[in-house]
């Protein structure tokens, strides 16, 4: 059986460490996993790691750095978005993800939600509500995405891999359009 891989954007420089501190702290307040900040442009993949990697660099070759925006911090149920910031609508980030879709063979319309999580786990809403009062002013409202990170992302988050980087270059073609 293969392996479970996921997709992740990555900022650098600045933001990220912002990024890493805030996260840290938050595990750290609340016992929960640290991991590295992302956006996940896709997750749940399951093929051979060489094919995963040749077509993470097909698709980082694609397109150019370019900027996401957050809205305001949210919280679900769901583990992996107990806090998280939404990115707002994006067209590079839309057009990566229908390339991504075409590439591993994911249905139109296939559920995208980017976002980037802040913290994993299982918190109490009220919890959820203190946590974003208190980090309101310590996110940077925009990040710029440099890199296509390949990570397999079977077990706890503890023991995910990373495969593969890739840097966002902007100069291969996928069939008939470039993202810029």
């Amino acid at each position: 059986m293969t392996s479970k891989y996921s997709l992740w954007l990555v900022p650098a420089g600045r933001q990220a460490a912002l990024l890493s501190a805030l996260i840290r702290r938050l595990a750290s307040w609340n016992g929960t996993p640290t991991f590295l900040p992302h956006v996940t442009l896709m997750g749940r993949i399951r093929v051979p790691e060489g094919q995963i990697l040749a077509i993470a660099e097909r698709l980082a070759g694609s397109s150019s750095p370019f900027q996401l925006t957050f809205s305001t911090p949210e919280g679900q149920e769901e583990y992996f978005r107990a806090l998280y910031l939404p990115v707002c609508e994006n067209r590079e980030l839309g057009l990566l993800h229908e390339q991504a879709c075409k590439y591993f063979h994911r249905l139109e319309g296939f559920l995208f939600f980017p976002h980037l999580s802040l913290l994993y786990g299982s918190l109490d809403s009220k919890i959820k509500t203190k946590l974003i009062s208190e980090i309101t002013r310590e996110y940077p409202r925009r990040i710029q995405v440099n890199q296509l990170e390949v990570y397999k992302t079977e077990g706890p988050v503890e023991v995910w891999q990373k495969c593969g980087e890739f840097p966002l270059t902007g100069t291969t073609w996928l069939g008939s359009q470039k993202i810029t």
